[in-house]
């Protein structure tokens, strides 16, 4: 086997360069991001099993809340209402960090397209050179 060794290799342009810092900054948030739903649907899942347990309860059970080291006791329903009112806070935070997700994602791919455009330029300008060699 013979390889060229007069071929020009394709070197990575400020542009590329810049690019490729950016992606991997949107790489980056979105796997914090990531992480930060993956807390949100622990919180939701623990939030549902509660919600589960008091569906269990009757009306007469005494149920109380931990604030702190201290527990207080409160009225069923009101404990209900705050769980689901809890669990669709914790809903619409999990939404809102799709849409979070799913925009990084989209300029990810932008950066892509523009990062193989860039390189095809760059070929194309190698080949040119070369012909002219």
């Amino acid at each position: 086997l013979t390889h060229p060794t007069n071929m020009a290799q394709p070197t990575m342009t400020p542009e590329m360069e810049f690019e490729a810092k950016r992606h991997q900054e949107l790489s980056n948030e979105i796997q914090d991001l990531t992480n930060s739903r993956q807390k949100q649907l622990s919180q939701l899942n623990e939030n549902t099993m509660v919600k589960q347990e008091m569906d269990l309860i009757s009306g007469e059970a005494v149920v109380y809340k931990k604030i702190g080291p201290t527990l207080v006791k409160q009225d069923l329903s009101s404990a209900k209402d705050l769980i689901s009112k809890r669990m669709e806070f914790v809903e619409r935070s999990i939404k809102s960090l799709d849409k979070k997700v799913e925009a990084k994602q989209g300029e990810m791919q932008k950066i892509e397209s523009r990062v193989q455009a860039l390189q095809e330029k760059e070929m194309k300008r190698l080949q040119q050179a070369e012909q002219k060699n």
